[in-house]
């Protein structure tokens, strides 16, 4: 897949990164907050270091109340970008680490730019509450990439800034937990065994105490895990809901039914075979395919009594499928070297991918806007309100969108000039909104 000097694989991923931004400033006109948003935002939320649904949750607890008590609430667009720039973030180190691993160049850019603009993963790119979600996989897949990059002698050097990166995704997300095991075992291949296992224990140490502070919070809330299940039944069960998470976000790739499960049983059997050849060369492919198995098993085990359709939920499936892309690639790689044809065609396919994306998270955008601007005029409704009435502070504008919000919790942001009712009048598409 050549092409002319001015055009350079390298310089066709920036272009990507630019069209991928406007696109997805596009798709999220309308936007606003939304659910779990709303626990960050009130200014009840004081203590930093509770988990939020057994999440440590830190630094976007931080960044949200400090953009809140910046800007206020007033636009939308200063809390989406944080979560829209950390996901190019990490669709650029995606992008390098296939290349690392030894993707083709033209391959690796189409790769990218086909997780730039995956609509099945909306979520995780139109929501900016998942800022925290995706700092943890930015993150840790910098870590990945450095860790790659580290050889016995370097090791010294390379310690410190693995740490760092390893330890500070923890307080982003629970997430970081199945990214740092990737880290670990593409360690355990560049720099041994007792190396790799000192990279880790400080952010295993980190996590152990807080863990054991948020269980002597009184607030402390962690979803309840299988109990009182026969080990086979749990085994298969959980199995299953692993198995439709990594195969669904391969299925959100494309219109054609089952094309994700036929890939993954491709993958699978790839990994299989390819196996040891992979460990020598591309250890990084494995290392994160293993923290994708790691991720969805995870999750099966903390969501195991959520309804089955979870497993498929867009912010999970964009994570897996990140996750697989290097093995996706070299396997791409792999048969594009067959033949001519079979490079063109796979171009092509990655291509229509990418159209195909980007439409999905135009239609995603649509529809979340309706919900979240319903959720918009509700709270505005009860902003006026009370600058004329009072009305029972313990009552919940939007309870099915915005449940743990009270009247109370509104009445405290108009005093402190996060909200008021003047914001209500810009249209969904200016200043006032996303």
């Amino acid at each position: 897949m050549g092409g002319r000097r001015w055009l350079s694989p390298a310089t066709a991923h920036y272009v990507s990164l630019v069209v991928a931004f406007a696109w997805i400033l596009v798709c999220a006109r309308g936007q606003w907050f939304f659910f779990d948003e709303w626990d960050f935002l009130k200014l009840s939320s004081t203590d930093f270091l509770t988990p939020h649904l057994g999440h440590w949750s830190t630094v976007p607890m931080l960044v949200t109340a400090g953009l809140r008590d910046l800007v206020g609430l007033g636009s939308y667009w200063p809390y989406l970008l944080t979560a829209v720039l950390v996901h190019l973030g990490i669709v650029h180190v995606l992008w390098r680490l296939l290349r690392r691993a030894g993707v083709t160049p033209w391959i690796a850019v189409l790769l990218a730019f086909v997780i730039a603009l995956f609509g099945a993963g909306s979520e995780n790119i139109l929501w900016a509450f998942q800022f925290g979600f995706l700092g943890a996989v930015l993150l840790n897949l910098i870590a990945v990439l450095l860790v790659d990059r580290a050889s016995r002698e370097r090791y010294r050097r390379g310690y410190a800034p693995v740490v760092a990166l390893t330890v500070a995704s923890l307080m982003f997300s629970g997430t970081a937990l199945p990214l740092i095991g990737g880290v670990a075992l593409v360690a355990l291949r560049r720099v041994g065994l007792w190396r790799a296992a000192l990279l880790v224990a400080p952010s295993a140490a980190v996590y152990l105490a807080w863990y054991l502070y948020a269980q002597s919070n009184p607030v402390y809330f962690m979803p309840p895990g299988p109990s009182g299940y026969p080990v086979l039944s749990l085994v298969g069960r959980m199995g299953g809901f692993a198995f439709r998470m990594l195969s669904g976000g391969l299925d959100g790739l494309t219109p054609v039914p089952f094309l994700g499960l036929v890939l993954f049983l491709v993958l699978a059997s790839y990994a299989t075979v390819r196996g040891p050849q992979l460990w020598q060369r591309a250890p990084l492919a494995l290392g994160l395919a293993a923290s994708a198995v790691a991720f969805a098993l995870l999750t099966a085990y903390s969501r195991f009594d959520f309804a089955a359709d979870t497993a498929a939920s867009s912010r999970y499936i964009y994570l897996t499928t990140v996750l697989l892309m290097p093995l996706i690639g070299l396997l791409a790689t792999e048969l594009a070297g067959l033949h001519r044809g079979v490079e063109l065609a796979i171009a092509a396919a990655l291509a229509l991918t990418t159209v195909y994306g980007g439409h999905v998270l135009l239609q995603s955008g649509r529809a979340q806007a309706a919900t979240e601007q319903d959720t918009r005029a509700k709270i505005y409704a009860v902003v006026d309100e009370l600058a004329v009435h009072d009305v029972d502070i313990s009552s919940r504008p939007d309870p099915v969108y915005a449940p743990s919000l009270t009247v109370g919790d509104l009445r405290a942001l108009v005093a402190a000039g996060a909200l008021s009712a003047d914001q209500l009048h810009p249209s969904p598409t200016n200043g006032g909104q996303k």
